[in-house]
């Protein structure tokens, strides 16, 4: 591994710091829901794809927990955190989850 610095000016570091608020979070959730319906009109209209249905439901899976997701930044129900938790593989990371909790309550 490189070990590497995050400086307070670099694109990186700009970019992180403008997504840290909910509405960019929002947008960024519907983005990934609109690439969601993307790449299911993709496999479904694609005949040189295998096991469809088994990438349709990585896909619908993946819709699921980005609606709860965005459910849970637009209200800040605390019983969605239960639901989003059953759905940790669909994260980027695993400590995502306790990213979006800090986020809402703190």
């Amino acid at each position: 591994m490189i070990d590497y610095r995050r400086h307070d000016d670099s694109t990186f570091s700009i970019e992180t710091r403008k997504n840290r608020n909910v509405k960019s979070r929002i947008e960024w959730i519907n983005m990934a829901l609109d690439y969601c319906d993307d790449l299911t009109d993709y496999v479904n209209n694609d005949d040189t794809i295998v096991e469809k249905n088994k990438k349709l439901s990585v896909i619908k899976r993946n819709r699921k927990y980005l609606n709860l997701r965005k459910r849970f930044y637009e209200t800040g129900n605390p019983l969605l955190i239960f639901q989003m938790a059953m759905y940790t593989d669909c994260y980027l990371q695993s400590r995502q989850l306790l990213g979006d909790i800090y986020k809402i309550y703190l």
